[in-house]
């Protein structure tokens, strides 16, 4: 006589019910959505924090006070700067919330780079505030801005970013199999094991 037994752990928890959707079915809208808002504030955190770091230090400079407050909020911006960067660079968040700081930055950083006498009369540089536009022509005529573009969309490119997270069960141990194996069980094998 022949039976099919279900091998499973004893410990791992029961299977979701058919009719309650699993989490990977649920759609990856709202990630999405979020990781573009998150986007949009990063690129107005970046950005300004980054510009405004250059009005600091330059105040810090004629001053000759390098060890001053002056000098340690433009530290202190860049690296905030950086810290928002690497998390959206980074982290299990939509990749929109790092494509799209980095096609802003690639393409003012591209733009300046092209042609960077174009940039000055034909883009809203003066329209910025005089703090901000030492730093935007510091760090868009140095490449900055450009290689931060290019390192944030390249980071957002990883097919795995585009994916849903599933999460795992509780209970469930990284050694155990998605599904579950049926192995065929005679009486035989039985006594044998014993």
């Amino acid at each position: 006589m022949s039976n099919d037994v279900n091998v499973r752990n004893p410990l791992r928890t029961p299977e979701p019910a058919a009719t309650q959707p699993l989490e990977a079915e649920k759609p990856n809208s709202r990630r999405h959505v979020l990781g573009l808002l998150t986007g949009l504030v990063a690129t107005a955190v970046i950005a300004g924090g980054l510009m405004y770091s250059v009005d600091r230090q330059e105040l810090a400079a004629r001053s000759l006070q390098l060890t001053g407050s002056d000098h340690w909020t433009a530290v202190s911006l860049i690296v905030v700067a950086g810290l928002v960067i690497a998390l959206l660079s980074g982290s299990r968040l939509s990749p929109l919330a790092s494509l799209l700081p980095g096609l802003v930055f690639a393409a003012i950083g591209g733009i300046r780079a092209a042609s960077p006498t174009w940039t000055g009369d034909h883009t809203l540089v003066n329209a910025l505030p005089a703090a901000l536009r030492a730093g935007y022509q510091a760090y868009a005529g140095s490449g900055l801005f450009l290689m931060i573009g290019v390192a944030m969309v390249g980071a957002s490119l990883f097919p795995s970013r585009w994916r849903a997270r599933v999460p795992k069960s509780g209970g469930r141990h990284s050694f155990d199999d998605e599904s579950p194996k049926t192995v065929p069980v005679h009486e035989d094998d039985f006594w044998r094991r014993r």
